[in-house]
């Protein structure tokens, strides 16, 4: 049986002795987009800082490629293949476009010769801004940025937080597009924290519901459209 891009087995983490993640298991894929759903408070942001190593790992098992990265720093995990875009987007504001985009180039150990050119090819936008402060451009143009500085390390995973905040919803329903494009084309599993629906059923392979620090239910694309299902899992 071929082993699985990413798995995590019986997670839990927390903050300050607060444990929030209380055993997430879930597996993903190459060429997926798995979304991480569920309320609010409910763990997937830590989830997310748990995975990349910004919060330490208290009990199961992190593997990536079969590879075990639980016990790595961040920077260790970015090397052997996990990308992370987090909530609000953190690019370097007073930096240009380009800058930007080359401290991304940074987690490469060899020359990427190309990886500038892969990634601009998928974000067009940015390439008439190359010289442009990040900070100076729309919400949804610096949001493709920071997929564009995870994708240019050439990771096999990428982690996504709320990618569509603070973004308008034409630019929203462009970037999920962008995303079901990127996974297919370069085999890149992509596991995706999304509260606007609009994306995830856009983008989702399939969906991972969570619940009081655990994934509680696995959902189809087909699901997604079930409103009686999806009011239970979101509903406040």
């Amino acid at each position: 049986m071929a082993t699985a891009l990413l798995t995590v087995n019986a997670l839990e983490s927390g903050y300050s002795g607060s444990r929030v993640l209380n055993g997430v298991t879930l597996m993903l894929e190459k060429s997926e987009v798995v979304a991480i759903i569920g309320r609010n408070g409910v763990g997937k942001t830590t989830l997310m800082k748990t995975l990349i190593g910004i919060l330490k790992t208290d009990a199961g098992a992190i593997e990536l490629d079969g590879q075990s990265i639980g016990g790595l720093a961040p920077e260790r995990r970015a090397r052997a293949g996990l990308g992370y875009v987090p909530q609000g987007r953190e690019i370097f504001q007073g930096l240009s476009v380009e800058e930007n985009l080359k401290v991304g180039l940074q987690v490469l150990k060899t020359a990427a010769a190309g990886e500038m050119e892969m990634v601009l090819s998928f974000f067009p936008v940015l390439r008439a801004k190359l010289r442009q402060k990040a900070g100076t451009m729309s919400g949804g143009e610096q949001q493709q940025l920071a997929i564009a500085r995870a994708l240019v390390g050439r990771p096999r995973v990428l982690l996504l937080d709320e990618p569509s905040e603070g973004v308008q919803p034409s630019i929203v329903q462009s970037i999920a597009e962008k995303l079901t494009e990127i996974s297919q084309s370069l085999g890149l599993g992509i596991l995706l924290v999304e509260q606007n629906m609009t994306m995830v059923e856009m983008a989702a392979t399939r969906c991972c519901v969570m619940d009081k620090g655990a994934v509680v239910e696995h959902l189809s694309r087909e699901q997604l459209k079930d409103e009686t299902l999806m009011r239970r899992h979101l509903a406040v």
